[in-house]
């Protein structure tokens, strides 16, 4: 099963038009790196100083890992959509959603489930009905923005 990703080239209120469009379709927003045994929701997909940000469902499967004394999400192990943040030049960010189809079990891969991967799915299709491919860097997209404008 191959993963997904797709590296953007975002503005912070292109950014608020995705984050806009995850909510209405009832993702919800945590720390990647917390530190419990319950998931911690937040607002925002991405705060001050934050470079990863955890994006599931309700319904997702969620699992925590004990490392050094405390609990921490696992990545490998839960339905999720990893959202990285690799810094900002002239107001533009470089950032990456990622997922992978299948859950790490210590029998092998087992597939997500039908309702993760099809909203997962459909939020791939939607990045890349709104964001449009560089010509010279044919792996990284940019909004268009006449939709984006059109959002607020």
């Amino acid at each position: 099963m191959k993963n997904r990703q797709i590296n953007l080239y975002l503005t912070q209120a292109e950014l608020y038009f995705i984050e806009k469009h995850l909510k209405s379709r009832e993702f919800l927003f945590c720390s990647t790196h917390q530190e419990a045994e319950k998931a911690v929701y937040e607002e925002h997909l991405m705060l001050e100083n934050e470079i990863q940000k955890t994006i599931l469902l309700p319904s997702s499967q969620i699992h925590f890992e004990k490392f050094n004394h405390t609990w921490k999400l696992s990545t490998t192990h839960s339905e999720l959509i990893k959202f990285s943040y690799f810094g900002a030049r002239e107001n533009v960010m470089r950032v990456r959603f990622f997922y992978s189809p299948a859950i790490l079990t210590d029998e092998g891969y087992t597939k997500k489930s039908a309702e993760f991967l099809k909203k997962a799915d459909s939020f791939f299709r939607w990045l890349r009905r709104n964001f449009v491919k560089y010509p010279q860097l044919p792996n990284f997209y940019h909004a268009k923005n006449v939709e984006v404008k059109e959002a607020f």
